[in-house]
């Protein structure tokens, strides 16, 4: 009976390699399509955004994102819960539990949604303006102000549609998810058109640059078969599935945590310190990184699930293949980014966002190396996470966050914005990025007896 289970068994699970690597074909190559397109609008747009309003009120639209961002970070964290718990589903043939995993991610996420915007709602009733801007001019903070009230509409946005993303990662489809991205960087080129043409003010840009491309996925959730999330044996709400999810998010919540506090953080020290000016530099090289961490996260994207499959079916000869080969070529690709913001980062921004940083080499190559160490460590992360390993890598990264904060709070009183990059990039290298690649390495080598030789 064994020997006609595995003779069975072994086309089966050839025919499965075989979608699996079309999927992932298929995905890279729109992939490709929409994250240059991204890549096309922010290129693009941002420059129009940043000439129209000047580099104290576009310092004051990227400090509001970064403000937007952390509020956000639950609902981005449902997203890779619900595909790991879908894709692990699958790989044990449990087509009710993975729609049990989408319809908790569904749920779980309106839930956090409705929370987020009361504390949003409250905190920007009692906060003063200039506890997000310092000592900024009265007419940039009142119509700030109104940027603060766009926020609740980004909390919508995210927290609402963007959990879709989960269930179609999770059945390996990323390509339709990159359909629609593709679809949400047209919105945003068209709005921040808009924007620029009839109402040139932060709260408009920021409608246009930063919720236009969430509310696309409501497009993405309508095209979702019914039986993806939905059937005759779901429940109200699965308690163990929804437990199960919502350790996941958490998770990925700690790691994003620690990440906000690398990037965010910096822009808002940036710009309490130095002003908005800075804030402003700070967060267009973010933005930079962000663009170029989309081409390397679409390249993973793929690959992520199948890991979850694989781990969940026992295909340990996928796991070595595609997970070695996937950790080398992020680590070439940290590589050549991180020195080429250190070289012509200065470049970039004084030819696309019109700001006039100083020419200062050692600035430039802790931007270098904040991109590589704070990419590196997220991918990585994201890896660990897919193959079940992802609590002590998240805790490595919230730690790295805080100290990085701590020790360029220190840093930044004598060595100025240098100091504050420099000590960020020195924590994430030291407790986030080394100690997460080291126990990848050691993950993916103890599958290596099962590679095919």
């Amino acid at each position: 009976m064994a020997m006609i289970g595995e003779a069975v068994g072994r086309p089966a699970a050839a025919a499965h390699g075989r979608v699996r690597r079309r999927r992932i074909w298929l995905s890279y190559a729109t992939a490709g399509i929409s994250k240059s397109a991204a890549a096309i609008v922010q290129l693009s747009a941002l420059p129009i955004v940043a000439f129209t309003l000047g580099a104290e009120r576009f310092g004051a639209l990227l400090v509001l994102g970064a403000v937007g961002a952390v509020a956000c970070l639950p609902a981005r964290a449902i997203v890779p819960a619900a595909s790991i718990g879908i894709a692990r589903a699958r790989g044990r043939g449990d087509l009710a539990a993975a729609r049990a995993e989408a319809w908790s991610a569904c749920l779980l996420s309106i839930a956090l949604g409705i929370a987020a915007m009361l504390a949003v709602a409250g905190a920007a009733f009692v906060l003063d303006p200039s506890v997000l801007f310092g000592r900024a001019s009265p007419d940039l903070l009142d119509e700030a102000r109104g940027g603060i009230a766009a926020i609740l509409l980004l909390i919508f946005a995210t927290y609402f549609l963007a959990w879709v993303e989960g269930v179609r990662t999770g059945y390996e489809e990323n390509h339709l998810n990159n359909l629609f991205s593709l679809i949400g960087s047209a919105a945003a080129l068209a709005g921040i058109g808009l924007a620029w043409a009839f109402s040139p003010n932060i709260p408009a840009f920021f409608v246009a640059t930063y919720v236009l491309y969430p509310l696309v996925q409501g497009v993405n959730l309508a095209f979702l078969p019914r039986e993806r999330w939905s059937g005759p044996d779901r429940r109200p709400l699965d308690r163990q599935t929804a437990a199960g999810t919502m350790r996941r998010a958490l998770g990925w919540s700690v790691a994003q945590g620690g990440v906000a506090l690398h990037l965010q953080g910096s822009i808002y020290l940036a710009a309490q310190a130095f002003g908005l000016s800075a804030g402003a530099l700070v967060g267009g090289m973010v933005r930079l990184f962000q663009i170029l961490h989309g081409f390397l996260l679409a390249l993973l994207n793929p690959v992520l699930p199948t890991l979850s499959h694989a781990a969940a079916s026992g295909d340990r000869a996928w796991l070595f293949e595609a997970g070695r080969r996937t950790a080398v070529f992020i680590l070439g690709g940290l590589s050549l980014i991180g020195i080429a913001i250190a070289v012509g980062g200065g470049a970039v921004m004084k030819h696309w966002l019109g700001l006039a940083p100083a020419d200062d080499a050692l600035l430039f190559a802790a931007f270098g190396a904040m991109a590589a160490f704070h990419m590196g460590a997220q991918l990585y992360y994201l890896m660990l996470l897919a193959l079940g390993d992802g609590r002590r890598p998240s805790q490595h990264l919230l730690v790295a966050g805080l100290g990085g904060l701590g020790a360029g709070l220190v840093a930044m009183q004598d060595l100025g914005l240098a100091g504050l990059l420099w000590a960020q990039a020195a924590a994430m290298l030291v407790i986030g990025f080394a100690p997460i690649a080291l126990r990848l390495a050691a993950r993916l080598g103890s599958w290596g007896g099962a590679a095919p030789r």
